[in-house]
């Protein structure tokens, strides 16, 4: 079992990240924090293979404290999912050796991916005992290819656009467009674009269901 811990000050991207690893049988989710000294709180108390890190958080910005968490741990990996596109953020967070750096942009599609290929590379790296160059290859190189990030088009934002597909993900029956608006806190309009853009996207199916009487309701689904 790999135990993961999640650091993010938004509760509800905490939550959909919770809800992801939760997806897989190998992980397991020690926690959420939201701050830096809670983060150390618990990499000191707890057992912790990976740490899904954000950069901005209250008390400091994380990665000015990626070495105080690898003297914790030192065998702790970490996929940092945040907003900055900064070149000091990336750059220092590279040169500690974190597994992957996600940005928010896309962040969910991305991060199951990256979370995949976690799970090979952490049972790969702990029951090789020989190494020879193609396996040295295939754990620094991952052998995973990811689709590069694309330009949100406008009226669409990255972290709505998660939400949805985590209400989406978690409503096996579908959800109308209004039963959407309403777990948003947003129009039915709104609610309807987000919905038709994963459709495009093809993580997103809509199907007609019949009712009694009257014109048949749209639900749609995760892909």
């Amino acid at each position: 079992m790999i135990d993961v811990l999640i650091c993010e000050d938004d509760f509800r991207i905490a939550d959909i990240h919770k809800s992801l690893v939760e997806q897989y049988a190998e992980l397991n989710c020690i926690g959420k924090t939201n701050s830096i000294i809670d983060t150390k709180r618990m990499l000191e108390e707890n057992k912790v293979d990976l740490l899904l890190l954000d950069i901005y958080l209250p008390d400091d910005i994380a990665v000015k404290r990626l070495g105080e968490f690898r003297v914790l741990r030192p065998n702790l990996d970490v996929i940092v999912v945040s907003a900055s596109n900064h070149d000091e953020h990336i750059k220092k967070s590279l040169r500690y050796g974190v597994y992957d750096y996600i940005l928010k942009t896309d962040s969910l599609k991305r991060l199951k991916s990256s979370l995949t290929s976690y799970i090979k590379y952490f049972h790969t790296i702990e029951a090789q005992q020989t190494f020879n160059q193609d396996t040295i290859d295939h754990l620094i190189y991952k052998q995973q290819q990811y689709e590069p990030i694309k330009v949100l088009p406008k009226g669409i934002d990255g972290i709505t656009l998660d939400l949805v597909r985590h209400h989406l993900m978690t409503h096996q029956d579908g959800l109308t467009a209004e039963e959407l608006s309403e777990h948003l806190g947003a129009s039915r309009t709104t609610a309807r674009r987000y919905l038709e853009y994963l459709i495009r996207l093809k993580h997103a199916k809509v199907m007609p269901i019949y009712g009694i009487v009257g014109r048949p309701e749209r639900r749609y689904f995760s892909l």
